[in-house]
């Protein structure tokens, strides 16, 4: 593996190589002697307010997720060095702090918890090539970000940063980093094209895969694209049995084997439609409100026979068989963040879906360990990512329950939504009084499904038992609303969600599991960024 990566690292310092050559006539003639510094930093907080996601831990009188705090701060320095008009080079350092959540794990390597940081360095090159007011194409090559779609804001990228059989998306927009080669061409107006060669950085790591995405704009109020991933196509060195193992098969309809690989084809169709150009004008919307967006993608074309696995309660059918299975969908749309609207009615519609999704008891998620003779090391590997206890030791979960929803504390829609009125019609006065917008800049709300009967972690094949109950994890929605000033320097940002996200263990890395898994379990965050 390491000689794969180092091989694959050379190949990119090659083609930068090769690309510094091909600038030199440019930089002999556009000398463009420039330098700048550019960095920033951010602190999110999220709060967990309902979860039933289990780590299975043996602490005693630990509650897991429910009301717990996720903290991170991190920052970067960006120097890029502009050697041409058509040539520039860019080196970027990260670094971070966050806690690690516990896990089974983190228990018996105490190194591994509390407070962990982590850092970063970056580099890219980026070349443009024909004539600098309407190029051919621009060239990067190195460590680059890229975002097919700008609306995106919480759910959804699911072409670039989803994985196959079975398919795991993540949530956090549509933009990720990229180690490989970057080719963008707007050359024909209103038609953009990307083509990425990415070295894949999660396991197995060193795999190749190449992506291409369109988009097209059709007047002032539609824009459709729509992309394609030819995903870990190679997979060089020790890679093949990683990513196309030959341990887990399913029987096609002469009775052959089929193994199942988690490399494929990926595909994707997305469209963002902005009414506002139809509509009479109006000083009432804001340049994105009533944006609505929309992306779908089938996550492996390709279909698997099952395979009939046993265990304790029987047997029982995986594989991938139906494509429907694979398909993720989501939709968003901006609401007017006019303070009538975005201050008032939004706030007291979402305090309303809250305590309806509110269950009518909620048990307590306390673990507690019933034998002081617990045996700490008698402990097996399940399904790679989970453990199960083999000792006598007595897990003994809570059942003290508590009453919730509209039948309790019944005057809390009436005061949500009197305390939203206030709030929209206070900040609407304001704004004429002080003369300045103190309103939004967006607000966006966003719902996804996915019907994939597996549970959405990533693991090494063979295939794992489909849960049982399937469809709890189906459905996921956010509420996401930005306020920023000094030109954007300085931006707050508020998520209330139920999605796919995840937070990071011991090595940095986003765990395996769900932190939020049914529709009714949901978190708030809070996040502050300021770049220079």
């Amino acid at each position: 593996m390491i000689d794969t990566l180092r091989a694959f690292a050379s190949r990119i310092l090659i083609l930068q190589g090769m690309l510094l050559i091909l600038a030199l006539p440019a930089v002999a003639t556009e000398q463009k002697d420039a330098f700048d510094i550019s960095g920033g930093f951010s602190y999110h907080a999220l709060k967990v307010v309902h979860s039933t996601s289990s780590p299975s831990l043996e602490i005693v009188d630990t509650t897991y997720l429910i009301g717990a705090w996720l903290q991170s701060f991190s920052g970067n320095l960006s120097l890029e060095k502009t050697l041409a008009n058509r040539l520039e080079i860019n080196v970027a350092l990260s670094g971070g702090l966050y806690y690690a959540t516990q896990d089974l794990v983190t228990v018996y390597f105490v190194e591994d918890q509390g407070r962990r940081t982590s850092t970063g360095l970056r580099g890219s090159i980026n070349y443009i090539v024909g004539d600098l007011d309407r190029p051919i194409m621009e060239v990067k090559g190195g460590y680059f970000d890229f975002d097919y779609t700008k609306d995106l804001k919480n759910l959804g990228g699911y072409l670039l940063r989803s994985d196959m059989y079975p398919g795991v998306v993540y949530s956090g927009g549509g933009g990720s980093g990229f180690f490989g080669l970057g080719f963008h061409s707007d050359y024909i107006p209103r038609l953009s094209h990307d083509l990425i060669v990415n070295m894949e950085m999660y396991y197995p790591i060193g795999d190749i895969s190449f992506a291409y995405v369109a988009d097209v704009d059709i007047g002032d109020f539609l824009n459709v694209g729509a992309g394609a991933v030819l995903y870990r196509l190679i997979q060089p060195g020790d890679n093949k049995d990683l990513t196309s193992p030959t341990t887990d098969f399913g029987l096609d309809e002469d009775g052959e084997r089929v193994y199942y690989t988690k490399a494929g084809t990926k595909v994707m169709g997305r469209f963002s439609f902005d009414p506002k150009p139809l509509l009479p004008p109006t000083d009432f919307f804001a340049e994105d409100d009533l944006r609505l967006y929309a992306e779908a993608a089938i996550l492996g074309v390709k279909n698997y026979p099952t395979s009939t696995k046993s265990d304790g309660d029987g047997t029982y059918e995986v594989g991938f068989d139906d494509i429907t299975e694979r398909v993720p969908v989501m939709a968003g749309i901006n609401v007017p963040v006019h303070p009538l609207v975005a201050n008032t009615f939004v706030p007291a519609g979402l305090a309303l879906f809250l305590i309806a999704i509110e269950p009518d008891e909620a048990q307590d998620n306390t673990f507690r360990v019933a034998n002081d003779e617990f045996d700490s090391t008698a402990y097996s590997s399940h399904d790679e990512f989970r453990w199960e206890q083999e000792t006598d030791s007595v897990m003994v979960v809570t059942t003290d329950f508590v009453p919730q929803g509209f039948d309790v504390k019944p005057a809390r829609p009436f005061i949500w939504a009197g305390a939203s009125l206030v709030t929209g019609i206070g900040t609407y006065l304001l704004e004429k009084l002080v003369e300045a917008r103190l309103r939004f800049d967006v607000v966006s709300i966003e719902v996804e499904y996915y019907g994939s009967p597996y549970r959405n972690v990533r693991f090494r094949q063979p295939a794992v038992k489909p849960m049982e109950k399937g469809d709890k994890d189906d459905w996921k929605w956010s509420v996401y609303a930005k306020k920023s000033f000094a030109d954007d320097r300085l931006a707050f940002s508020l998520l209330v969600a139920c999605d796919q996200t995840r937070a990071l263990d011991a090595g940095g890395f986003f765990t395996n599991d769900l932190q939020i898994i049914g529709s009714n379990e949901w978190y708030w965050s809070l996040g502050f960024d300021f770049s220079f």
